[in-house]
């Protein structure tokens, strides 16, 4: 299992390697093998994604595309993607009191574990994901 983290924003010095150690941990400890990429992004690609996968044309935090089964023959292997709006997390992380690399570290976490197939559309479910979300940000020590 390979988790690369592309920044596509002009801002310098993401935690990169903290993003990618906690996204192979969750997937790990969810027993999911195959790849992924995230990927840092603004607002208006952000957008334009939740507009064109979600029909909701509004920037969000984050969006996790879940990998797609695929009739290619070994090596291929299907890739998972997590996107996550830098302008969005720093907007968050102010607004919480906390650094960006907390929101980044918890967004990747969140995108980790929807590729893995946990929801929040009702209140227990999402009481569950963040819950989850929270136990593996302390248990990864990162």
């Amino acid at each position: 299992m390979n988790v690369e983290v592309f920044n596509t924003t002009r801002r310098k010095y993401l935690p990169q390697k903290s993003l990618a150690k906690t996204v192979k941990y969750i997937l790990v400890s969810e027993n999911k093998g195959f790849d992924v990429n995230v990927i840092l992004t603004g607002s208006n690609k952000i957008r334009a994604l939740n507009k064109k996968f979600r029909g909701k044309d509004k920037s969000t935090d984050v969006l996790s595309f879940v990998p797609e089964d695929s009739d290619e023959p070994p090596p291929f292997k299907p890739i998972g993607e997590i996107y996550i709006s830098l302008p969005n997390a720093l907007g968050q992380a102010n607004k919480a009191g906390h650094s960006l690399r907390k929101e980044l570290l918890f967004l990747a976490a969140h995108g980790a574990l929807h590729l893995c197939g946990y929801t929040h559309e009702t209140d227990p479910k999402y009481k569950k994901m963040m819950d989850k979300t929270e136990n593996y940000l302390e248990r990864s020590g990162i």
